[in-house]
């Protein structure tokens, strides 16, 4: 589970939350405590679980990007809340999609091509949302021709769909549902109705009654100097088209390729502090004697965290990503090549592979190996130490 909360000013404290999903209750039931200990701050609240707006009980699904305003004196309410399953359960309108809850974007565009229409009336009607009080409405992270398709079927002007998002700060690493959110928010006048359904790790769909103007181009651009200025934001999802755009540089790893083949790190003079790749200066103390030293190939896990995205894509198994301790002292990250499970303190060696990358060229990194061991802990026992985090 993680938590992260961002102070503004004026009051208003933001939360994101990013659930396990074997444990979404914990989280949200944990964020919604965090915020009752600050009853006289504004509170937005963004979760990730299946849609219903009651904290205490939010079912048992994980749908993304569902928008929970928390606070008596909150710019806006939620009026209803549904989630796909509830809205659209599985049916032949999938087209064969095996899971309604996780797939990507283009998939569920697809999915949604035959029967959008439908789906947006269904929307609308178990929202409890009329029509005619609608005064924006946005399909989440779709393109803009799903999102105008999706404002036709609910017979929508132009100018009550929303499709601008704050491309900076997807660049910057910051959530998209969270500016989505904020974008829709910033557009709504006091009393309007809003209609947000968001489309990527699942849909949900939430009807917004707006109670007061949002701050929303102040709070955005706090986000984005937070984002990068490097303040703690480790529930930070960047797009897959932001992860995705770094071209691969030939002439930087020919540069460098000596150095990463060799783990080459560097070793302060002074402190002794290990770094890799070798910098110019040392982090810890400052000085510039760095001497460079080869670094073993044998270390543990220091943490890790499962990543979804490879090479723009969604993948549903996904790619254990870690940060390990090598016995020198170095710290480095990498990703693990088999199909063992990470967890912290798994010991680990590194082995050199193909980096995964859309590229002629054919770059070779350093990547961990988990090495079997009786120690190793069971699935069961880790899952118990996920809830007891």
């Amino acid at each position: 589970m993680i938590i992260d909360a961002l102070d503004l000013d004026q009051g208003v404290s933001v939360l994101h939350i990013v659930p396990s999903a074997r444990a979404p209750h914990q989280a949200i039931e944990a964020a919604a405590l965090m915020m009752s200990r600050q009853p006289t701050s504004q509170g937005l609240l963004i979760a990730s679980h299946d849609g219903r707006a009651s904290a205490s009980s939010p079912g048992g699904n994980s749908a993304i990007g569902v928008a929970i305003l928390l606070d008596h004196q909150g710019y806006a309410r939620i009026e209803a809340a549904r989630s796909w399953s509830e809205v659209s359960p599985a049916s032949s309108n999938h087209q064969g999609v095996a899971d309604p809850q996780w797939y990507s974007r283009v998939e569920l565009e697809s999915a949604l091509d035959g029967s959008l229409q439908e789906f947006c009336r269904q929307v609308v009607a178990e929202t409890g949302t009329n029509v005619d009080d609608i005064e924006l409405f946005s399909l989440g992270n779709a393109s803009p021709t799903a999102c105008l398709k999706a404002g036709r079927a609910l017979s929508l002007l132009r100018d009550q769909v929303y499709l601008e998002s704050h491309t900076e700060l997807l660049q910057a690493g910051t959530v998209t549902p969270l500016l989505r959110l904020i974008g829709l928010l910033e557009k709504g006048t006091e009393g309007g109705h809003l209609l947000l359904t968001t489309v990527g790790d699942g849909v949900s769909a939430v009807a917004i009654i707006m109670e007061a103007p949002f701050p929303g181009p102040r709070l955005a651009q706090q986000l984005e100097a937070s984002s990068l200025s490097g303040a703690p934001t480790r529930s930070s999802r960047p797009s897959s088209a932001a992860r995705s755009s770094s071209d691969f540089n030939a002439l930087q790893y020919w540069r460098d390729s000596k150095a990463i083949l060799r783990r080459t790190s560097g070793e302060c003079a002074q402190c002794h502090k290990r770094s890799y790749p070798p910098s110019t200066l040392c982090v810890r103390c400052g000085s510039e004697e760095i001497i460079h030293k080869r670094s073993g190939d044998a270390g543990t896990v220091y943490t890790f965290t499962q990543d979804h995205i490879e090479d723009g894509t969604y993948d549903d198994t996904g790619t254990a990503r870690c940060v390990i301790d090598l016995e020198d002292g170095t710290r480095m990250f990498t990703s693990v090549v088999n199909d063992g499970v990470a967890y912290v303190g798994a010991k680990v060696r590194l082995v050199l592979r193909k980096a995964s990358r859309n590229t002629s060229e054919t770059p070779y990194v350093w990547k961990s190996e988990i090495l079997s061991s009786s120690e190793s802990p069971t699935i069961q026992e880790q899952e118990k130490h996920s809830r007891e985090r």
